[in-house]
């Protein structure tokens, strides 16, 4: 709750479960808010109290300075100490989504069929959307490729690269690398 003398000079409206303070009511505006969050949020410390404070007209500086300025009709000051302070509720940046190569080489594997039914050869490079071998029957089945340095992501390894492959534990992404949240350690680094 806000403290007594404070809303003559403020508003305040609720947006989706979370209390923010406005300056509407002193700038005429009626009570409430008519600006969301999205517009600017910050923060406003009223008598040692962080408030969510939302404006199109001040920013929390200025208003911070018309809260400390606040008086009754009589002049006497309601006694507040405002300041800038850190929002309670801090928006958090939305999690970020990979945004990884949209297709992967995959191995085709016994049982695969091109789209009109014909078989494709076992090792077969597909250039597939990365949930398409689990999700159609044409390529079920089909394994990630492997990232041979100098080569890229391919299916045909020589002896010598699939006993690599076979003794390797480390995976990477299509550029060879790891440790990029966009890019998905999907092949078996042969090398």
């Amino acid at each position: 709750m806000l403290p007594a003398g404070f809303l003559e000079s403020s508003s305040t409206c609720v947006i989706d479960g979370v209390l923010y303070l406005s300056d509407d009511a002193a700038e005429n505006e009626g009570s409430g808010c008519d600006e969301t969050p999205d517009e600017g949020l910050t923060g406003i410390c009223v008598d040692g109290v962080a408030y969510n404070y939302i404006s199109d007209d001040f920013d929390n500086v200025q208003f911070v300075a018309k809260i400390n300025a606040a008086s009754d009709l009589e002049g006497k000051s309601y006694g507040h100490v405002a300041g800038v302070c850190t929002p309670p509720l801090q928006r958090g940046v939305a999690a970020p989504v990979p945004q990884g190569p949209d297709r992967y080489i995959f191995c085709a594997v016994a049982g695969n069929t091109d789209l009109n039914g014909n078989p494709i050869a076992p090792g077969t490079s597909l250039n597939l959307p990365a949930d398409q071998a689990a999700s159609d029957p044409h390529y079920q089945g089909a394994t990630p490729g492997f990232f041979v340095p100098g080569l890229g992501a391919i299916c045909s390894l020589s002896p010598e690269q699939a006993a690599l492959a076979a003794a390797s534990t480390k995976h990477v992404n299509h550029t060879g690398g790891s440790g990029d949240y966009n890019q998905p350690e999907l092949y078996t680094l042969v090398g």
